[in-house]
């Protein structure tokens, strides 16, 4: 690969979905886009830069995929004993041989569909919770600012933003102020919140539905 492909597909990942990929991160973008090269019958990653400069848009997103990381599990005992109470576990959680999964009436519950943060989140409503968790790690700091702001805006004024324990809103945005004593916990900084418009939303997805999250 050139390093013209490279900045091309840095440019492209930065675009779509927020990655920011360092001048020596190469041997990643190698290691996971050869495999997706042979899949669609390309011989080079030279021939794959040519096929997404064509406007590609299905080998666009599984590009996109292919340098994301996206996680979503079964929980092991270990997780679910951390602060879960056997009453709760048993309730609402179902043993699948050595892990445990989300109650079958509970997921049902739970829409998933696809949303790109850095795009802006149409119609998708106002909620009391959003997890956004491991998420923000992968961007620079002005698309991080930005996503938290649309996030504030669609957030009640009683709600919580549940992030990952490496991420922060300090320095980023006023728009949230830490809850005392709960890493990882946000709520809405009321004095500081701008109207949501008619064009900005956000979904809450539940934390093992989004990727990075559990």
């Amino acid at each position: 690969m050139t390093p013209l492909d490279y900045d091309y597909l840095r440019k492209l990942l930065k675009d779509r979905s927020g990655l920011m990929l360092s001048a020596e991160k190469q041997y990643l973008v190698e290691s996971r886009l050869s495999p997706l090269a042979r899949k669609a019958g390309l011989a080079s990653l030279g021939e794959l830069v040519a096929k997404l400069k064509s406007n590609d848009e299905r080998l666009i997103v599984d590009v996109v995929e292919a340098m994301t990381t996206n996680e979503s599990f079964l929980y092991s005992q270990f997780e679910v004993q951390r602060g879960l109470p056997i009453q709760m576990l048993v309730k609402y959680f179902a043993q699948i041989g050595d892990t445990w999964q989300i109650a079958p009436d509970i997921r049902a519950m739970a829409q998933f569909r696809p949303l790109n943060l850095l795009a802006d989140f149409v119609g998708l409503g106002r909620f009391d919770v959003i997890f956004c968790r491991n998420v923000l790690i992968y961007f620079d700091q002005e698309t991080k600012t930005g996503v938290l702001n649309r996030i504030g805006r669609q957030l009640e004024p009683d709600g919580y933003l549940v992030l990952g324990a490496a991420e922060t809103v300090v320095g980023l945005t006023d728009a949230f102020k830490p809850v005392a004593d709960k890493r990882g916990l946000y709520a809405p900084n009321k004095d500081k919140l701008k109207p949501a418009s008619a064009v900005t939303s956000f979904a809450a997805v539940r934390p093992f539905a989004v990727a990075g999250a559990r």
